[in-house]
């Protein structure tokens, strides 16, 4: 079980956060969710597969980029639809990992 409090500067470092401690090995998948309106994370809160990060709808933060990178996840998947995340910032997460 995951003990203590985890948190960051921002809620974006603090799914990092919790991704660091709830896939200490890394992930094959990585969920992405809206930052801003952030009610698709919550929906995707079931999936035991990956972590789920938030982004803005520009594209990722500095630190949800290095998690990607480092982690290098074959699946990157979009929680919510393109007016939440679009194309252009689910591609944006995708190639953080390269």
């Amino acid at each position: 079980p995951l003990e203590g409090k985890l948190f960051g500067a921002t809620r974006y470092e603090t799914a990092v956060e919790i991704a660091k401690r709830a896939f200490p090995a890394g992930a094959t998948s990585v969920y992405v969710a809206n930052g801003d309106s952030f009610v698709d994370a919550i929906a995707g809160g079931t999936v035991t597969d990956g972590p789920i990060l938030l982004t803005k709808p520009a594209g990722p933060t500095p630190e949800v980029c290095a998690y990607v990178k480092q982690t290098k996840p074959r699946r990157v998947v979009a929680l919510g639809g393109v007016g939440v995340v679009p194309e252009s910032t689910l591609q944006a997460v995708a190639d953080c990992a390269s």
